[in-house]
């Protein structure tokens, strides 16, 4: 808890200017709680480290409890700490404004480091949660993203887009090239495959 103590510092203080009505920022504090309490991935089950040790009779008992679908929301990827030490079935945090209102302690400090961090480096962050959000997620994210400075979008979707790429070439099986890939690797097949588009 003591890494989140500076980011929940500057998300108080971005709150605090915002609760005063001082705070103009190009991002604003709302459309910040918009994209943390967005759903990034879909439902699922509890994974290994988020379920309770318990004995195999333990795990029929509680076989319920288990099966449980846990919403996955981007203030999980934004502060991995809250995700480490939150409550299971307490873990989803109320859409928007309603969380910092209506949510527990732990989930108000968790959102408030969430706007730290976003204030501090909102499109380095709004990036990497995309990266890691399946594809309804990314499309529940881009619709949260459209709130935002255009000026932040327009290095946003970009930045986005061009890592993404990165990774399906990463992923992809390695394919002949031709010389001028091979004096740059960074370069572009110049190899014509069949069926593309040029």
């Amino acid at each position: 808890m003591a890494a989140l103590e500076a980011p929940a510092k500057a998300g108080a203080i971005v709150l605090n200017a915002w609760a005063r009505g001082d705070g103009r920022e190009a991002l604003g504090m709302v459309e910040m709680l918009a994209f943390l309490t967005t759903r990034h991935r879909r439902a699922s089950l509890p994974n290994i480290s988020e379920q309770p040790r318990m004995s195999l009779g333990a795990r029929r008992d509680y076989h319920a409890f288990l099966t449980i679908p846990i919403i996955r929301q981007a203030l999980t990827v934004v502060v991995p700490e809250y995700d480490q030490v939150a409550p299971v079935l307490a873990k989803p945090v109320r859409r928007g404004l309603h969380g910092l209102t209506q949510g527990s302690l732990l989930q108000a400090f968790a959102l408030a480091a969430g706007v730290g961090r976003l204030s501090e480096d909102p499109v380095n962050i709004a990036v990497a949660v995309l990266l890691v959000s399946d594809v309804e997620g990314q499309g529940r994210l881009k619709e949260a993203l459209k709130a935002w400075p255009l000026s932040s979008r327009r290095r946003i979707l970009p930045g986005f887009g061009v890592l993404s790429a990165t990774r399906e070439i990463a992923r992809s099986p390695k394919e002949p090239r031709d010389d001028a890939s091979l004096i740059n690797p960074g370069a572009p097949s110049l190899i014509y495959k069949g069926g593309e588009s040029q």
